[in-house]
């Protein structure tokens, strides 16, 4: 890993966006992100992926993977990822491993969501709710 890379994609996109076309182009990427989630969500055939590029700028760090083999949901954390910030994220899915049953070509890879949390954040975050309530 590099980590000098790292550190510029975890540095804040607010700092870049000071020119109008920057926060146009975040705009657009957030809207991107969640028209591609949405159509995720409802197994819509897809025209389009975000970039990983976009995901990052819009602090959707995670990616959210479902393995058909063990039936887990995990997420991968595109900050930690060498790859090129212009590929799309289904660009990922045969790369994907799953560390839990070890499958790749018995059992594809089934892409949720990008997410600005992890599943263990969000899995947290829902069991406090639920218990305060």
């Amino acid at each position: 890993m590099n980590r000098r890379k790292i550190e510029e994609q975890r540095r804040p996109p607010a700092a870049d966006a000071g020119k109008p076309a920057d926060r146009l182009a975040l705009e657009d990427a957030g809207r991107v992100i969640a028209v591609w989630n949405d159509r995720q969500a409802r197994h819509v055939p897809m025209l389009f992926a975000p970039t990983i590029g976009a995901a990052l700028s819009t602090r959707h760090h995670f990616l959210w993977v479902h393995c058909r083999g063990c039936r887990t949901v995990r997420d991968i954390d595109l900050r930690m990822l060498d790859c090129d910030r212009d590929s799309a994220v289904t660009g990922l899915s045969a790369e994907l491993l799953c560390g839990s049953c070890g499958s790749k070509a018995t059992f594809p890879q089934e892409l949720l969501r990008l997410s600005k949390t992890s599943v263990v954040e969000d899995v947290r975050r829902t069991s406090a709710r639920r218990t305060s309530e």
